[in-house]
């Protein structure tokens, strides 16, 4: 009986083996299937913004440490990945929500840039912290966006931050079925 069990046992993963390793080599998701839309627009939405670290109560409490020192800050594309398809033309809405700093987007391959975008201390209101960059891509693959504006502590209001190469994310763009 434990012979036919360990079999078993082995004939069944064995299967599943063989099955997995078929969808991983064979299975290529279309777009729809991925729920992107192939419609011939679409309007898109990135935006920059602030974010604290879980690190900064802790600071608080040493002695010494002003209360306005931030050591564990940074800022972040929100979201961080972007789909599209081959031949669509993109409406792409860059909002910085950054409340001190100035920055931008660039996707250097597709030779886009927002230019800078003021933050919310100069502007306060959203529709003048964002810029609208039209484009259809034609080539499927996997794009690079970041900040445009590199860090500069001299500027007022100041240009980026000092986390400047860590602002990127990705547009990827699909091969139409």
């Amino acid at each position: 009986m434990e012979e036919r069990s360990v079999l078993w046992i082995a004939v069944t993963a064995l299967i599943i083996g063989i099955v997995a390793l078929a969808v991983a080599v064979f299975y290529r998701p279309t777009p729809t299937a991925a729920g992107i839309s192939l419609t011939p627009e679409q309007t898109l939405e990135v935006e920059i913004y602030h974010h604290d670290s879980w690190a900064r109560p802790a600071l608080e409490n040493i002695t010494g440490i002003s209360p306005d020192v931030k050591a564990a800050t940074l800022y972040m594309w929100r979201p961080l990945g972007l789909y599209v398809v081959e031949g669509t033309t993109v409406h792409l809405r860059v909002v910085n929500e950054a409340g001190s700093r100035v920055h931008g987007l660039e996707i250097p391959e597709l030779g886009l840039d927002t230019g800078p975008i003021m933050p919310r201390e100069v502007k306060p209101a959203r529709e003048d912290r964002t810029v609208t960059l039209t484009f259809t891509p034609d080539e499927p693959g996997i794009y690079k966006f970041q900040c445009s504006i590199p860090f500069d502590p001299t500027k007022t209001p100041k240009d980026c931050s000092p986390d400047h190469k860590y602002q990127y994310g990705y547009l990827i763009v699909l091969a139409r079925a």
